[in-house]
């Protein structure tokens, strides 16, 4: 199905939760490098990424989007912060 965003306000929400989202995913990101380490971590995260792009897709409306967008942003936190570290392990 095919979610049509005809406002402003709504294609900027999208955008903004996806940040929300992000947020979340680095004050977890920490807690999970020391607890499981940097590989598990980045692992975990790209198995989250599948299904939760499969929901966007499938999105019936709006406010499964939404939610998908939210979801989407949490295993995106760990790839922001960790990228840069392990630049500087390098």
């Amino acid at each position: 199905m095919l979610v049509l965003i005809r406002s402003a306000g709504q294609q900027s929400l999208l955008k903004q939760i996806t940040k929300v989202g992000q947020l979340i995913g680095l004050g977890i990101t920490g807690f999970a490098v020391d607890k499981i380490g940097y590989r598990w971590t980045m692992l975990i995260s790209l198995a989250f990424m599948a299904p939760i792009i499969a929901m966007q897709f499938l999105a019936p409306n709006l406010n499964v989007m939404i939610g998908a967008q939210l979801l989407i942003g949490i295993p995106l936190g760990p790839f922001t912060t960790l990228s840069n570290v392990s630049r500087r392990l390098t």
